[in-house]
């Protein structure tokens, strides 16, 4: 919703109050196998990549530990690199009490995979 408020003439109050739909960004999990191999896990993140829209919000899950290669292929320059500049795009440590149904900060994350979004 969009609020204007004012004067539209010197005594005179002006209110005005329109609803404009807004445009939303999928959020989309993208879950990643670790692999002991760089390439490995940045092949299976690329592959994913390219079937998102481009502005997606994507929060990379990893699978498994975090390995030699999970640690290169996930680095935030490298992410920058294999994701298209429009794409925000995190990895998500997750902890031992996280479900993957409420954020850190207690708002509903809704849960999209890959395969959904085509």
């Amino acid at each position: 919703m969009i609020v204007t408020l004012g004067e539209a003439a010197p005594g005179v109050e002006h209110r005005n109050m329109a609803w404009v739909q807004l445009p939303a960004r999928p959020m989309i999990d993208v879950p990643v196998e670790s692999a002991p191999k760089r390439e490995r896990v940045e092949a299976s993140l690329r592959l994913q990549l390219s079937r998102l829209p481009p502005d997606a919000i994507v929060r990379v899950l990893l699978q498994g530990p975090w390995s030699p290669g999970a640690r290169l292929a996930l680095g935030a320059a490298n992410l920058r690199g294999l994701a298209p500049a429009t794409m925000n795009i995190t990895v998500h440590e997750p902890r031992q009490m996280d479900r993957g149904i409420t954020s850190a900060r207690g708002t509903n994350h809704h849960k999209i995979s890959v395969d959904d979004v085509q």
